[in-house]
């Protein structure tokens, strides 16, 4: 794929703009695999840094759906993950119109609800 120096144009004057600095674009500084098309750029760039950070295989045309599933699949475990984990906030509770509290500190969502259904 060309350089698109219309981007670079605009990068380098945000970065101006933020930091009062200027940039200089040192070129393809890290491994990556080849684009071959304009939408494929979100998963070459985390491909790019996983193949850095963590020696995973580089990003290929050929295998691109196959990147795609596992990169849908990572993050929707990771997610899946941090959600469970909303469901053990410490919460207390004020009960409306009572002068009592529900200390919800470890309980799992549903018992939470389940015990909110009582007041």
């Amino acid at each position: 794929m060309p350089v698109p120096k219309d981007a670079l144009k605009s990068i380098q004057s945000w970065l101006t703009k933020r930091f009062g600095s200027t940039y200089k674009n040192t070129g393809d500084m890290l491994s990556h695999g080849d684009q071959d098309n304009f939408t494929d750029c979100g998963i070459l760039a985390a491909n790019t840094a996983a193949h850095d950070i963590f020696a995973d295989k580089l990003w290929s045309p050929e295998m691109k759906a196959l990147h795609r599933v596992m990169w849908f699949v990572n993050l929707s475990e990771a997610h899946i993950d941090y959600v469970r984990t909303l469901h053990f906030l410490p919460v207390t509770i004020l009960i409306p119109n009572s002068c009592r509290s529900i200390n919800l500190r470890n309980i799992h969502l549903m018992d939470m609800l389940a015990t909110l259904k009582n007041y």
